[in-house]
């Protein structure tokens, strides 16, 4: 019985351990205390391996500076938005299947510029569909963005770090300790927008509380985020119509997702403003 149970402890240990490894093989752009760009991609569509410099064509280097954090290293990313397209770095990750939820993290510092973070899936090296974060005017901080993201082995999931379009302007942003992981694992697919069941939302934008009607669903369930992918509120209906109250939380930009009874099926997401 406790062979049996150590077994089975260890199978869940190895599944949490599968979720939790970062799939970006080179997260904080150094390597032995020595600048190293391997993986990444520069806004031309090369590697930017030479020095990790591709400033005078494409926007982007590797500089000596780092997250005010330990361990967080020597060296990061910087990259500078520009005139007509912005600068950007992206990486790429392959030999996912299923549909899994992502949880995208990084530090970025945005004194000077607009900073802005894409997942999604890819082909040919455009977004076929993505998820983004944007932030203006603060000093490094950590920022965290969730997707769901359905693939199979061969396709392609990018990550693209980028400074938005300079207004005739050297801006920029610095990226480090980038960090992607499978934090949950859906036993079923993942419905695409397109076949999401019809469902309404009001009033919104809201104030303190609002409603969501899904016609024909006896039961769903609603998990609501904040603009970092946190977490801010889960609530279960037990018929096609909920009242969500959110008296607390502070005016801004939010999202939801909505889930069968089961939890198995995504069927609705969207954006909440609450003024």
């Amino acid at each position: 019985m406790v062979q049996r149970i150590f077994f089975i402890l260890f199978i869940i240990s190895i599944a949490i351990s599968a979720q939790s490894q970062n799939l970006i093989l080179n997260p904080s752009f150094e390597q032995n205390n020595l600048p190293y760009c391997k993986g990444w991609y520069d806004s031309c569509g090369s590697e930017f391996v030479q020095q990790c410099d591709s400033m005078n064509y494409c926007g982007s280097i590797i500089i000596h500076e780092s997250a005010p954090v330990i361990n967080s290293g020597e060296w990061c990313l910087e990259i500078f938005g520009s005139i007509p397209n912005s600068g950007y770095a992206e990486t790429y990750i392959s030999g996912q299947k299923g549909t899994n939820v992502y949880q995208l993290k990084f530090w970025l510092e945005t004194e000077h510029f607009i900073g802005e973070a894409y997942i999604g899936p890819m082909r040919n090296r455009a977004f076929v569909d993505s998820n983004s974060f944007v932030v203006f005017g603060q000093p490094w901080a950590e920022y965290r963005l969730l997707d769901t993201i359905t693939t199979n082995v061969t396709d392609t999931i990018g990550v693209r770090l980028t400074a938005s379009i300079g207004d005739f302007c050297l801006c920029d942003v610095e990226f480090d300790l980038i960090e992607l992981t499978i934090i949950d694992s859906l036993s079923t697919g993942i419905a695409s927008p397109d076949s999401y069941v019809l469902h309404t939302v009001f009033p919104n934008p809201f104030e303190d509380k609002f409603s969501i009607q899904v016609p024909g669903y006896s039961g769903f369930n609603v998990t609501i985020f904040d603009i970092t992918g946190k977490v801010v509120q889960r609530v279960k209906s037990s018929s096609d119509l909920v009242n969500v109250n959110m008296p607390g939380e502070m005016a801004g930009i939010y999202f939801y997702q909505l889930t069968s009874g089961d939890q198995n099926e995504i069927i609705g997401r969207g954006k909440l403003i609450k003024k």
